[in-house]
């Protein structure tokens, strides 16, 4: 696993699943201070209270706490967790107690039970209201460990680094809380967490086995990869620092270029007399080897961490154990999602030759009725680079029969309604037949003649489909009241879009009373 926390300016991957939902990150890699920050994207910034204190830990960085009134506080930030969530968090207790020390909690006593998350040293417990899951296992003290707790909807599941130690029924749900969060103590009790915790992260959805088993051996794989400093430019008798790592001293203007961390000293003299001195550290092989500058060969995480994983057995690196790319020609691989921001790019379905003309999903891939898959193909080139094109994807939606869906035509946009005419209402908007799957030969306009639902099957008019361009409509007096207008292409086998998108506008019939003006004068 990587032995170094993510630096600071590094962001979570978006192509990263382990992205997905990720709703609290404290990874406490400041070091120094008496703030935190979340790193989900909340940006909510923690306050350490209490003899906080920091400590060397297993990864960098880690808060201290003596169990006593030290802990961290998170304000309110949007933190609703729905009825799935996963708290996982790397401890260390300073010792091994039959009392409940809460790593996470957040609310009052039992308002939010499922954050009040991992306590009870000797028997760690998952807390959903009077549910618990005990553990067969115990922590070490003074040994940091991962811990986590997944609520699912139905099982609470304790893992203890990295496999699965407890479980127990529960289908009491989780109340929601708008209330701070707190790391190292149940803020309504005098009960303190007694040791360090490295970090803690928090999702919005159950964490499968083998995504809990991945994050125990790559605790940040979620976060891209290390960049490269851009050049800093330094003037005469400054100092440039680079993390506290590097320095640069010059009597000149000069640049500093840092391409990648050594071990030792190293002492460079340029022409112009400015001396530059780097001082590193060697990053551990195994960080290395995991692709920390290369972060789309998955198929080497894959292959040195996971052994024979599914991936690795269909890229065929498993033959060479990781240690090297099999696919000397490169290859072209398959992957899937529900939608375009969710697609696995972590599992390949299947793999072709790298110049293959189609490529089709196994078998055992299912296809549910009435859903949506969006279907992407990327290349591996001969030295195992991965693209990152979006350009090649396929939607695949499947009717209640289990057939592929009708081709349709595309969606209306920039649709406008606007009242004219006294009591007549115009409705104009824009079709485009770009990348359409069937030409629609006419446009249904649909209202909910004031009611509140729109009557989809009698349409008060239709209009003619003369290619891409604006179009409009005028409809027949109407009543006052609150109207809802929806518009559908249609094509000629009857095909409608099936878009959902409506228009609203309040219809005002009764005119205002004149204003009568008694007198009107000039001032001076």
């Amino acid at each position: 696993m990587p032995l170094t926390k993510p630096a600071r300016g590094l962001q979570l991957s978006a192509s990263c699943q382990l992205s997905r939902d990720l709703i609290f990150c404290a990874l406490f890699n400041e070091g120094t201070g008496t703030s935190a920050q979340d790193r989900s994207g909340h940006k909510a910034v923690g306050s350490l209270m209490g003899n906080t204190a920091w400590s060397p830990g297993l990864f960098g960085s880690s808060p201290k706490f003596d169990g006593t009134g030290d802990y961290v506080s998170f304000p309110a930030k949007g933190w609703m967790v729905p009825g799935k969530v996963t708290v996982l968090a790397w401890v260390n207790p300073a010792a091994v107690e039959e009392v409940n020390h809460y790593v996470v909690s957040k609310g009052s006593s039992y308002v939010l039970d499922a954050m009040r998350a991992l306590a009870g040293w000797d028997c760690p417990h998952f807390y959903i209201s009077a549910a618990s899951a005990t553990s067969s296992k115990k922590l070490t003290a003074g040994v940091f460990c991962q811990l986590v707790g997944t609520y699912d909807g139905a099982v609470i599941r304790i893992y203890l680094n990295g496999q699965q130690t407890g479980s127990t029924n529960y289908a009491g749900g989780i109340p929601g809380s708008s209330e701070s969060l707190y790391v190292a103590v149940d803020k309504w009790t005098t009960g303190g967490f007694n040791g360090c915790i490295s970090h803690v992260m928090i999702w919005s959805r159950a964490l499968s086995a083998a995504a809990i088993a991945h994050l125990h051996r790559e605790p940040f794989c979620m976060f891209e990869a290390k960049v490269s400093p851009g050049l800093l430019s330094a003037t005469a008798g400054q100092i440039v620092s680079l993390g506290g790592t590097c320095a640069a001293g010059t009597d000149v203007t000069a640049s500093l270029k840092v391409t990648y961390r050594c071990a030792g000293a190293i002492a460079a003299q340029s022409a112009v007399s400015a001396s530059l001195t780097v001082v590193g550290q060697v990053p551990p092989a195994q960080e290395f080897f995991a692709g920390s500058l290369n972060i789309e060969q998955d198929w080497l995480l894959g292959a040195l961490f996971g052994g024979m994983t599914a991936n690795a057995f269909k890229l065929g690196t498993v033959l060479s154990l990781g240690w090297f790319w099999m696919r000397r020609s490169g290859c072209t691989v398959l992957y899937r999602g529900p939608a375009m921001d969710q697609i696995d790019f972590t599992n390949a379905l299947a793999v072709a030759e790298q110049d293959a003309g189609q490529i089709s999903p196994p078998l055992y891939v299912a296809h549910g009725s009435s859903s949506t898959y969006f279907y992407a193909v990327r290349r591996f080139n001969t030295c195992g680079y991965r693209e990152h094109t979006l350009a090649a994807v396929a939607k695949v939606a499947i009717d209640a029969d289990g057939s592929l869906a009708a081709p349709q035509p595309n969606n209306i946009f920039a649709a406008t309604v606007r009242q004219v005419n006294g009591n007549k209402v115009r409705l104009t908007w824009f079709y485009c037949p770009l990348r359409q799957k069937s030409k629609p030969v006419c446009f249904r306009i649909c209202h909910d003649a004031a009611s509140g639902q729109v009557d989809y099957q009698n349409p008060i008019g239709t209009i003619t489909y003369q290619g891409q361009r604006f179009y409009s409509y005028l409809t027949e007096p109407l009543a006052g009241g609150r109207y809802l207008f929806a518009l559908r292409a249609e094509d000629a086998d009857g095909v409608q879009n099936g878009s959902l998108a409506r228009s609203t506008i309040q219809l005002v019939t009764e005119i205002p009373e004149a204003v009568d003006i008694l007198s009107a004068e000039v001032c001076r």
